[in-house]
């Protein structure tokens, strides 16, 4: 019978693991791998995400599956989803991402909602928008001009 392997990677608000699939006969297995804390860290007085130690955490995991199962189909990638780094034009980041919960995003909610109505672009009431990347992507112009002078692309978590 031949099984095949996948790795996952969950990234929630406390804590991230990495965890090792094995299909074989229809029957799903799951191990974990590797388990990991993961919250926001205070940088500068803002609430932001340590890119850095996840990713160094997610490559850990990953090397840790492959050294259990070297014959993965793939690799997945969960996570919160709602917040994004800036990077340079030679893809590395600028900065750690800001965390939905960071005192900076507040009254941008309103902000946002008001220039999407305005635009018609949405229907919904403002405290749909609460932590989402809509409110948040109103920040970079609230930081000041550092940000575009280097050109920055957006990445979506996880970056």
């Amino acid at each position: 019978m031949s099984q095949s392997h996948y790795i996952a990677v969950d990234l929630g608000a406390s804590s991230g693991r990495v965890m090792l699939a094995s299909l074989a006969g229809g029957k799903l297995s799951l191990r974990e791998v590797h388990r990991f804390p993961n919250g926001p860290i205070e940088e500068n007085g803002s609430l932001q995400w340590d890119f850095e130690a996840l990713f160094g955490e997610i490559k850990t995991g990953i090397q840790q599956a492959l050294a259990v199962e070297k014959n993965v189909q793939s690799i997945g990638i969960d996570t919160w989803g709602v917040d994004f780094g800036l990077l340079d034009k030679d893809g590395n980041i600028i900065e750690n991402p800001y965390h939905y919960r960071d005192s900076r995003t507040e009254g941008m909610i309103e902000k946002a909602a008001q220039i999407l109505r305005k635009r018609k672009s949405i229907s919904t009431p403002a405290s749909s928008l609460c932590r989402s990347t809509v409110s948040s992507s109103f920040l970079p112009a609230k930081t000041g001009p550092r940000f575009w002078t280097r050109r920055p692309r957006c990445c979506s978590c996880p970056i």
